[in-house]
Parts: structure tokens; sequence; C-alpha cells
């Protein structure tokens, strides 16, 4: 099958299509949440910073705490394209690892340009 389309929030939250059907991947999910209420034109909003887009869902399960049945309910961030482990580029597609040697390079070139309009 052919890939069509791909958008990644971060690590283990991405979306993709593959020749018409779409795939969605989102660790922390619950799989309901992820079939029924997620879709590729959210991560893509979400990639490029929509701010009306709902980023939180519910989130019930019903756990045992010393033999007793309790329903928690919780709220699950769905939508967040926050990289820990990476710059994110101003065209907001491109990325490097925190620690790359262009990074370094970048904000050496963005000081002496305020340090020139300084002047």
């Amino acid at each position: 099958e052919i890939m069509i389309d791909f958008c990644a929030l971060r690590a283990k939250s991405y979306a993709y299509i593959l020749q018409g059907k779409e795939k969605i991947k989102a660790k922390g999910i619950r799989g309901h949440v992820v079939k029924n209420q997620l879709n590729f034109k959210d991560h893509l909003r979400s990639l490029f910073g929509d701010t009306s887009l709902k980023v939180k869902t519910d989130n019930v399960s019903i756990r045992s705490f010393k033999h007793q049945l309790k329903t928690i309910k919780s709220s699950k961030l769905t939508y967040n394209n926050f990289d820990d482990k990476r710059v994110i580029l101003e065209d907001k597609v491109h990325t490097l690892a925190y620690g790359h040697y262009r990074i370094k390079e970048a904000e050496t070139n963005e000081q002496s340009e305020a340090m020139v309009d300084e002047i």
C-alpha cells in the first residue's frame, strides 16, 4: 500500500493515510476514543497551531483499589504538538534533535542580528 499523507505530533502520536484508509496511533489514549473521535484533519490542525481545536477528551475507566471497584473519570490530552526531545524549526515541519550543531549556529546568528539591530 502507498502512504499518501503523514502527520506526527510527537513520538507515539501520529496519523497517516494509506490509499483512502486513515490510521491513527496515540499511546495512552483508549482505543475507542482513537477510533471514534480522532481524525487526520484534526492532527494537521493541531500541528499548525489551531487554537479552536478541543485538545482534551474525557476518559472513564474502572479500577480496583483494595478489592473495591471504582469508576475513575480523567481528562486525557489527545492533541499535543509539544515534543520535548526535538526542536521544531520555523516551518513547523522540520525538526532537529536537542544538542544538534545547527541549533547553536542559529542561536548565535540570532544573537548577532539582535546586536546589529540595537546599534
